[in-house]
């Protein structure tokens, strides 16, 4: 387990929600770098970590509750904005797949309880974050 490392964390979840559906989409990839820039990740630490990942055979339901067990530690604005980002990068192929819709439900409703309407406005204030990068406001 990867204890309270959020770069860590973050990673295992990006990886879990980009190959939810079976196709890692560029523009996941995209958002990806996305994520590590505007929340000041360790990049190099997200990337071993996620190549870790695709060079080993991953049990997904072990990882899953892995994730889970580290983000009920977190606090509740760091959860909300964790699976708020899984959620802009699983749509940003302009696509959720059933996949990983459950993938997110399974986080924000069954396992972590975060109010659906503080997930979308979480999600809208990272889109508007996301917007600003591309501008090169941010």
């Amino acid at each position: 387990m990867n204890a309270l490392n959020p770069n860590a964390t973050i990673a295992q979840l990006y990886y879990l929600f980009i190959y939810a559906d079976g196709e890692v989409d560029e523009k996941e990839k995209q958002y990806g770098q996305y994520l590590i820039e505007i929340e000041q990740l360790n990049g190099v630490l997200f990337n071993k970590e996620l190549e870790r990942l695709e060079n080993e055979v991953i049990d997904k339901n072990k990882l899953l509750e892995e994730c889970v067990a580290v983000l009920v530690k977190l606090e509740k604005r760091v959860q909300l904005r964790y699976i708020a980002w899984m959620c802009v990068i699983a749509n940003s192929d302009g696509f959720m797949s059933s996949e990983e819709w459950k993938l997110v439900y399974q986080f924000y409703h069954v396992k972590l309880k975060i109010p659906h309407d503080e997930l979308l406005t979480e999600q809208t204030n990272i889109k508007r974050e996301i917007g600003q990068k591309i501008k090169g406001v941010v």
